[in-house]
């Protein structure tokens, strides 16, 4: 099976391993994954991209992607933790199709902001191994932790076949325009999707979506919906159910031959030589019980220094996301002093 079940921990939209990955089955889930390599080196492989990872590296694996570790030193040794993101979709509506991206972050600015996600991490993870942690606590890092990945590495743009944080400052309206687009092309992949007929959907004019696609994408309506489709062809490919043409012609694509071509584009190589490559492997990983991850975390990422979440951050997550127009104004004071409260366990909030 491709889509793995995650045992997330009782009472936790969290699952939290310290193990070392030789090598595993390419596979995915509909969880977010947080991976830090602790030591040793992996070799990574998300959709089309590939990376080589090494000791301090951190990359976000987002849900529902196909990916897979291979080729790791005997020594590597990776935190693991996934992420049950719909946990907070009242926080997030839009949560569940977000895309991720911190692979990328190599300016001053950004490993500032990657160095915080570490610390979070590292935090979160030592609080739960330790086996003393208080369930609302945990929950108020989590969604601290939320907060700093949602605001600071979400990664639209596509620059050389990759997601990249864009380096334009896009509007909210936009971006929340823009998951209206992603999940409309996301339940009609299979279908001949116009450019007008998405326009509608997001009641704006095609030549306004047309150039906001390009602004924040870096790429053409058609790209976009040949991508999405391209995603779900993968996925059928694995699984060797089905011809290619009949994979192209499931996913909607305009002929087997626009498929071949664009597969190999992103890809590097046709659909028929990525089907014959395809070899399943048993995944070879050896987890740690919870004494001796806490004590290679702390070797790996130290101790986590102590931080508070701003109130104004919890207010302006939740005025910013909040679907407005299905809100009365009582209801949105209602859900902000509770996400207040939620946020004001053990007097941590300032």
């Amino acid at each position: 099976m491709l889509l793995e079940k995650v045992k997330l921990i009782e009472g936790l939209p969290v699952s939290i391993n310290v193990c070392s990955i030789i090598e595993e089955p390419y596979h995915y889930h509909k969880e977010l994954e947080i991976v830090l390599v602790l030591r040793g080196k992996t070799e990574l492989k998300v959709r089309h991209n590939k990376y080589v990872l090494s000791e301090g590296d951190l990359i976000l694996i987002d849900m529902r992607d196909l990916h897979q570790f291979y080729n790791s030193t005997e020594d590597i040794m990776t935190v693991v933790m996934h992420l049950d993101a719909s946990a907070f979709s009242h926080l997030y509506p839009d949560i569940e199709i977000m895309i991720f991206t911190c692979e990328e972050c190599l300016e001053e600015a950004q490993v500032s902001k990657l160095n915080e996600l570490k610390n979070e991490l590292s935090e979160t993870i030592l609080d739960i191994l330790t086996n003393k942690y208080d369930v609302f606590y945990v929950k108020k890092l989590l969604t601290g932790m939320v907060h700093t990945i949602v605001t600071e590495f979400q990664g639209f743009y596509i620059e050389d076949h990759r997601f990249k944080i864009s380096k334009e400052s896009i509007k909210d309206i936009d971006i929340s325009r823009m998951y209206q687009i992603i999940k409309y092309i996301g339940e009609n992949y299979r279908n001949k999707i116009t450019l007008n007929e998405v326009a509608e959907q997001v009641y704006l004019s095609s030549y306004y979506v047309s150039h906001l696609l390009k602004v924040v994408t870096g790429v053409n309506f058609q790209t976009l919906v040949n991508y999405i489709r391209m995603e779900y062809a993968e996925i059928l490919m694995l699984e060797k159910k089905l011809t290619l043409t009949q994979i192209s012609e499931f996913c909607g694509f305009s002929s087997p031959g626009f498929f071949n071509r664009f597969f190999k584009e992103w890809h590097g190589e046709f659909p028929s030589k990525y089907k014959a490559q395809i070899k399943y492997v048993t995944r070879r990983c050896n987890k740690l019980d919870d004494q001796q991850a806490v004590e290679i975390v702390k070797k790996g990422i130290g101790e986590p220094r102590s931080g508070k979440i701003k109130f104004s951050d919890v207010r302006n997550d939740i005025r910013k996301y909040l679907p407005k127009n299905l809100l009365t104004d009582i209801q949105k004071k209602e859900y902000i002093i509770e996400a207040l409260k939620y946020y004001n366990a053990h007097n941590n909030v300032i």
